[in-house]
């Protein structure tokens, strides 16, 4: 019965685990740049992209401010670029943070059931237990 119990532990286990939802972290750098990754707790991805993101801003305001037409054409599509990476670094970020935590997760879970996990994730994932007696 306690192997029982220890299923239960490590499946109860699984729920607490805290993911992050890729669609918030989009959405948060979607309407500030590096809110995504400070939601990823990334702190220094966050300042670069909020930086970097406002100094393109600024430089497209100053080059319209001096009739500089091309030049804010040209940071405007550099500025599109950057702006959407941060919001993709964002989803991919938390991709990666839940992976790493149902990884650790499987490991935990096949070292604690003598349970081994297939890895792959291009196949189906099988199983196989032991139990020794």
């Amino acid at each position: 019965m306690s192997e029982m119990r220890e299923v239960i532990d490590l499946t109860d286990e699984y729920y607490s685990l805290n993911f992050k939802s890729p669609k918030i972290a989009g959405a948060l750098s979607a309407i500030v740049p590096g809110a995504g990754q400070l939601y990823l707790n990334r702190k220094r991805d966050a300042t670069a992209a909020f930086i970097l993101n406002g100094l393109f801003i600024w430089g497209i305001i100053a080059a319209i401010e001096n009739d500089e037409s091309a030049v804010a054409a040209i940071l405007g599509v550099f500025e599109v670029g950057w702006y959407g990476g941060n919001i993709y670094s964002a989803v991919n970020g938390a991709h990666k943070h839940n992976r790493k935590l149902k990884d650790s997760y499987r490991r935990k879970f096949s070292i604690g059931l003598n349970l081994r996990v297939n890895n792959n994730y291009e196949t189906i994932p099988t199983f196989n237990i032991s139990y020794n007696f």
